[in-house]
């Protein structure tokens, strides 16, 4: 029963991660508790005197994708502050003693509490010993051999008749990948992807038929228990035994897996974990405390009706393993684990910052419709629909070719017959020069000079591009009007909120002395 809950384990960490990029700690119960010593080289920003360390700022931006992280240094950094600055003004005005707010608080320092003890008690007993990972490969080494294989490409059809008169056109000189892509029912063979077979893993009937089988060679008709199927072999190999060293990955995962659903089972256990309580309403008990229908209501009826099973279990699991694990934590005093307290301080600060916005900026700013008409005239470039053009080409090497072929079509000759008899343009020449729509800052920008310029119909002059000299038709134009009012209002409305806010922002900055070192 408990065993179920594991496998939902990773859910709960990626919950628990969802507001990490800005967070903080409750001031009450962390405080300073293992702030380290930091050096001027180490401080990215100073607020009320105290440093944002490049630590605090690095562990925010390991969460997110490698891609993004140098693009939203300066964002994240700012967030941080953000955080920081409105956490004590929600302090000073009493915020911190608000029902709501305190239950968030303790919302997410219950959450790091029990990610950070699974990943630094649970996660670290559960790591495998260099001892055990080679007794585990000499006790089972038939799980590391990869039994003789071979390399298929199939085709697989319903009906047997059809079947054979596949393999008369094959045996007549048809294309297999053309024949496959046609007929083929299944997904493999109308890709024309070869898959790996393996003995004692397959079909009976096609494994006999395709390991008899000489590389390159095709197959006769082969019923399986499912379909009639024609094959031929691209390779093969022999049975191979994977050394310690290549199956060492996957040894480590599955020792620690088990170890880690050993260990979960044990503490649920002990916290008397009953996911099948026999009370009306109660969804799981947790020693004495419940999870009922009732909590999980206002959180699923925001889910819908096709989803609402599945996240139900997931929310059952977030509970107990945040209520399980977060009270083990506190009783080793994970706590006071200065990394542990740094990303508890970040949440809670996020979480104050939140509160004082909803409290006092939100909703100051009142923007009106005179506001909004003003914003639209004055700034007719932001809501202008880009322009695009459609037009044909026609590419050649040598400006004499160019010319000749200029004239041919100044004398009327057809523009799309001679895109397909000259152009060297990619794709273009055998769509009689079509290259389709395109805005502004796609194509070589002597190209785009000329198509903005053309109107519906023109034919350029010869254009010398970096690909050669070429010839375009303008066959269409669109785009350039202004997008009307209504349709731009709501976006118009944020702008000037958020400029509103960015304003009273920095007066709140600089109050707090904030002073950014670096990032």
């Amino acid at each position: 029963m408990l065993k179920t809950l594991f496998l939902r384990l990773m859910l709960f960490l990626w919950l628990a991660g969802v507001a990490l990029v800005n967070g903080g700690c409750n001031d009450e119960a962390v405080g300073n508790q293992g702030e380290a010593k930091t050096s001027e080289s180490n401080v990215v920003a100073m607020v009320r005197g105290e440093a944002i360390t490049t630590e605090d700022l690095e562990t925010v931006l390991q969460k997110l994708p490698v891609r993004k992280r140098e693009a939203l240094r300066a964002k994240v950094l700012d967030n941080l502050i953000e955080a920081r600055v409105f956490a004590e003004e929600a302090r000073k005005e009493g915020l911190h003693k608000d029902p709501q707010v305190k239950e968030a608080v303790e919302k997410v320092t219950n959450e790091e509490l029990a990610r950070f003890f699974v990943k630094k008690r649970i996660d670290a007993e559960a790591e495998p010993s260099e001892s055990a990972m080679k007794k585990y490969y000499t006790d089972n080494q038939d799980l590391f051999v990869v039994p003789d294989s071979v390399l298929l490409q199939q085709i697989v059809f319903k009906d047997e008749q059809k079947a054979k008169g596949a393999l008369k056109s094959l045996q007549a000189g048809i294309s297999f990948d053309a024949l496959a892509k046609d007929e083929s029912i299944a997904k493999s063979g109308k890709q024309g992807k070869p898959t790996w077979f393996y003995k004692g893993r397959m079909d009976p009937e096609l494994e006999k038929a395709a390991f008899a089988l000489e590389k390159d060679s095709l197959s006769d008709v082969i019923k399986t228990q499912k379909s009639y199927q024609i094959v031929k072999v691209l390779d093969t190999r022999d049975q191979k035994l994977f050394s310690f060293e290549d199956a060492r990955f996957k040894i480590k995962q599955r020792l620690f897996w088990n170890k880690k659903r050993e260990l979960i089972d044990k503490y649920y256990e002990a916290a008397a974990v009953n996911t099948h309580p026999t009370e009306p309403g109660v969804l799981v008990k947790i020693g004495e405390e419940l999870i009922t229908e009732e909590t999980l209501a206002p959180i699923l009826a925001k889910v819908s009706e096709k989803n609402k099973d599945k996240a139900k279990l997931r929310w059952i699991d977030y509970f107990i393993e945040t209520k399980v694990f977060s009270k083990e934590a506190r009783k080793v005093g994970l706590e006071s684990d200065p990394e542990v307290a740094r990303e508890i301080r970040r949440r809670t600060e996020k979480v104050l910052a939140q509160a004082f916005r909803k409290r006092f900026i939100t909703g100051k700013f009142q923007v009106t419709d005179s506001d909004i008409a003003g914003h639209y005239e004055s700034n007719p470039e932001l809501f202008r629909v880009p322009e695009k053009v459609r037009a044909k080409s026609i590419l050649v090497k040598t400006r004499q070719e160019a010319e000749d072929i200029l004239k041919r079509l100044k004398g009327g000759a057809s523009f799309g017959l001679l895109a397909q008899e000259k152009s060297l343009h990619p794709h273009a020449s055998s769509r009689a020069g079509e290259i389709g729509w395109f805005p502004k800052g796609e194509r070589d920008p002597a190209v785009e000079k000329v198509a903005f310029s053309l109107e519906k119909g023109e034919i350029s002059d010869v254009i010398k591009t970096e690909a050669g000299y070429e010839i375009i038709k303008l066959m269409d134009k669109k785009g350039g009007e202004m997008r009307p009012l209504d349709e731009v209002e709501q976006s118009i409305k944020m702008t000037l909120t958020r400029q509103e806010f960015l304003q009273e922002k920095q007066h709140y900055y600089k109050k707090a002395g904030v002073k950014v070192t670096g990032t």
